[in-house]
């Protein structure tokens, strides 16, 4: 995976940049490093001709961890909902909008995953968040610590 994150040379961590384009920062790249399997399917042979126990079992590895990569790109929609979730915390996200998940609805009410415990977030970017429904905000406000 190594090999990968010095390809990629993600530079992710902008302060002012927002989360939606983190994520499409991150899936073009990603869609890069999954085109050229083709490239490694080559390395593979090249590396059985060869004979290169070394160089077959790094191209493996490699191999291995494209294969993860396209798992990655499944991962964000835009919205999703995470009932199981424990701990949020936001930092160095610049100013995000919206938060990349939404509440369960109960009776027409959102409520909070149960097993939410807290949510770490600075106050004014708390504050200045959108929300899907107006009540978002104040099922979450008590699990807030700022």
């Amino acid at each position: 995976m190594g090999y990968i994150l010095k390809f990629v040379k993600l530079n992710l961590w902008d302060p002012y940049m927002g989360f939606e384009k983190k994520a499409e920062i991150l899936k073009r790249k990603t869609e890069q490093l999954i085109s050229r399997r083709k490239d490694i399917m080559d390395a593979v042979k090249d590396a059985e001709l060869h004979s290169s126990k070394k160089r077959k079992a790094e191209v493996d590895n490699w191999k291995k961890d494209v294969e993860n990569l396209e798992n990655i790109l499944g991962i964000y929609k835009g919205r999703m909902t995470c009932d199981s979730i424990q701990r949020i915390t936001f930092r160095h996200c610049g100013n995000p909008k919206r938060l990349p998940f939404t509440l369960p609805l109960i009776n027409g009410q959102p409520s909070a995953p149960p097993a939410l415990e807290e949510i770490k977030m600075i106050r004014k970017e708390w504050e200045s968040l959108e929300w899907d429904h107006p009540q978002f905000n104040n099922v979450l406000l008590l699990f807030v610590k700022h």
